[in-house]
């Protein structure tokens, strides 16, 4: 059973070979959703001790859409911009998610290639 004040979650582990290794440690996505259709889906890097996320949230707020994305690295309240997601949770991870991630694969490549070293 999970504590009272923390809400349940799934944590998927990424397989890391898929990013440079001296680059990114550890990446994961945790998705906590709830019965009336919100949700929050965080995607993390650690990146050699530096944390690198984003989020994709579905619930209401004064500042954004209901749905909407933090931009990264931080995620932060501030970094919020509205979206439009598909109705199903399923949907947001298939459609929305899960190819963000792929193009962000690419993108650290990118990033990693081009620094000095």
């Amino acid at each position: 059973m999970f504590p009272s004040n923390r809400p349940e979650s799934i944590v998927l582990f990424l397989v890391t070979q898929q990013y440079p290794q001296d680059f990114v440690s550890e990446v994961y996505i945790e998705i906590q959703s709830y019965t009336n259709g919100d949700f929050h889906i965080s995607y993390v890097e650690d990146q050699q001790g530096e944390r690198w996320m984003s989020r994709w949230d579905r619930h209401e707020s004064s500042d954004f859409n209901r749905d909407h994305f933090h931009e990264p690295p931080e995620a932060a309240h501030q970094d919020g911009v509205g979206r439009d997601y598909p109705t199903g949770l399923l949907a947001v991870i298939s459609g929305v998610v899960a190819p963000w991630v792929y193009g962000r694969i690419g993108d650290v490549w990118n990033e990693y290639d081009g620094e000095d070293r």
